[in-house]
């Protein structure tokens, strides 16, 4: 399965300290990716038979560059992988066991190719 998602926010910026009980809530950028992103991603998954791949998967990214500052490529799995979870096109981020992540120069946002592992 193949999709293509809006840039996603660094791990670093997903979630806020609060002051209430030394908990965490997720930023207002996160959000407003997760609402972007998973509208997206509900258009694209009409497109596939079941919208769905269960048990072991491999991961594949491909990262555009929105500009030209430096970023830490690993630091923006995160939000994808979750957004994938929370989805329902993957059951748990413990069935990935493989990830492969790389920079574009010539793609906007980020593509994630989704395939059973075995």
């Amino acid at each position: 399965m193949r999709l293509t998602l809006p840039f996603p926010p660094p791990v670093n910026g997903l979630y806020r300290n609060t002051k209430d009980r030394g908990g965490r809530a997720k930023t207002a950028k996160y959000k407003a990716w997760q609402f972007d992103a998973g509208a997206s991603l509900a258009i694209q998954r009409r497109s596939h038979v079941g919208g769905r791949v269960a048990g072991p998967v491999h991961l594949a990214f491909v990262f555009g560059r929105p500009d030209k500052r430096k970023r830490d490529l690993d630091n923006l799995l995160k939000a994808p992988i979750d957004l994938l979870v929370a989805q329902g096109v993957i059951d748990d981020d413990r069935d990935v066991h493989c990830i492969v992540a790389r920079w574009s120069d010539e793609i906007e946002g980020v593509e994630i190719v989704v395939s059973t592992a075995g």
